[in-house]
């Protein structure tokens, strides 16, 4: 059967009044839901249990009733998210939510750990409040403002660098920091070991000096090589005191300063040398001590080459008494100066002798003449010819020659001279 189209029109008018009929017969359902926290909270869902309406639609109305929407209570401010849908218990109590985006977030208040500067070892320290750098919360700053360079407004000699930050426990109190620079590292105070130096350091042992050292105003770790090898003073001293640097190390007095200056070492006086005084050669006179800071000619022994030894010396306080400096020792009194003046030996007088009548003379400290000459004129000059003296002046060989023929016949008188000289 084909309707007509006038056919049509009546059913659909009916199946429209019967529908609407069934709707009024079975209204939708009353559904309340739980609401849970915007994003980023951890608020737990609660229920709001009666006949909810989203924009004033009831959620059974709403696309999927509604779920997932983030909604606000107009009448207390409060935001949150339709969590899940239930059917309310309270179906004739209407309440209406507005989809309303939830708030950003609220940072968390943190606080952080201080650290200081580059170049300090202090241990780093808590800041237990909310935390602003800047004015703005440390939960905004880029990477919380972890190795920023900080100070306090209300300290402004105080800074440090963000270490680390935590949640606050404090998060009602608000505190405020400012990226400033760091300033620059103060060094190290340094203390030293000094080794003496000039007149009555010798053998002395590097002394400890336990303060903050500087030189000319300098600390120690700022000057090259620490100072080390650096020839100083120390001003104030009385006598004066000076030194060198022989090694350094760091003080545990820094807030003690003492302040030396650089200058060079005065130099050490030589050692005071006495000397055994011998006599002159070809005398026979026993060394003995001249026990003083002896100088030779103004100049201290321990200056002179091999100390003086073996120089002929006179002693000006003593005209005539000359010897020689026989050996050097440390004197027992070198505050005693005394001089000798560098004088040559006067010559031995040497005394000359006869041996045999004709022979020439010879050097004798026993002899009677003090002159060769006249030894030689009085000795060597024969007194009176005899048979003899003749003889006695031929060579040797002629001598023996003329003696083998004195044996076995009768002696010219000649032959006296050989049995006198022993020869026959």
């Amino acid at each position: 059967m084909i309707l007509s189209e006038q056919e049509k029109n009546r059913i659909r008018k009916l199946h429209k009044k019967h529908s609407v009929i069934k709707e009024q017969a079975n209204p939708p359902s009353a559904l309340g839901f739980m609401m849970g926290g915007c994003p980023g909270t951890s608020t737990t869902p609660f229920p709001l249990d009666a006949n909810m309406t989203l924009d004033g639609v009831p959620l059974a109305n709403v696309p999927n009733n509604g779920v997932g929407t983030e909604i606000s209570l107009p009448q207390f401010g409060v935001h949150g998210v339709i969590d899940s849908v239930f059917i309310s218990t309270n179906p004739t109590i209407t309440s209406n939510v507005v989809s309303t985006p939830c708030p950003p977030p609220t940072p968390p208040a943190l606080g952080f750990m201080m650290g200081g500067c580059p170049g300090t070892n202090y241990n780093p320290y808590t800041v237990d409040a909310n935390v602003t750098l800047d004015g703005v919360p440390l939960a905004n700053v880029p990477n919380t403002g972890v190795g920023t360079e900080i100070s306090f407004p209300n300290f402004p000699n105080v800074h440090g660098v963000i270490d680390s930050v935590f949640i606050t426990t404090n998060p009602n109190t608000t505190s405020n920091v400012v990226s400033t620079a760091c300033p620059p590292p103060t060094p190290l105070a340094a203390g030293m070991m000094i080794q003496m130096c000039g007149p009555g350091s010798q053998g002395t042992a590097p002394q400890q000096m336990n303060a903050n050292v500087t030189i000319d105003g300098q600390p120690l770790l700022s000057l090259p090589n620490n100072g080390v090898g650096t020839e100083i003073t120390l001003p104030q001293s009385n006598p004066p005191m000076y030194g060198t640097i022989d090694s350094i190390f760091i003080t545990t007095n820094p807030n003690t300063t003492m302040d030396w200056t650089q200058a060079p070492c005065p130099p050490i006086p030589p050692p005071a040398l006495g000397f055994m005084m011998g006599g002159c050669p070809g005398t026979s006179t026993t060394p003995f001590p001249l026990d003083g800071n002896m100088t030779l000619d103004g100049v201290p022994l321990a200056n002179v080459p091999n100390n003086g030894v073996g120089t002929g010396i006179s002693l000006p306080q003593f005209p005539g008494v000359n010897g020689v400096i026989d050996s050097v020792f440390m004197s027992t009194n070198p505050n005693t100066t005394s001089n000798v003046v560098s004088t040559p030996c006067p010559q031995t007088q040497t005394m000359w002798k006869c041996q045999t009548q004709g022979q020439p003379c010879v050097q004798d400290p026993t002899g009677t003449y003090n002159d060769e000459v006249t030894c030689n004129t009085n000795c060597t000059l024969p007194q009176f010819e005899g048979p003899c003296d003749e003889f006695r002046r031929w060579p040797k060989r002629d001598q023996k020659d003329f003696c083998s023929n004195c044996v076995g016949r009768d002696m010219e008188p000649m032959c006296e001279c050989c049995v006198d000289m022993g020869l026959i």
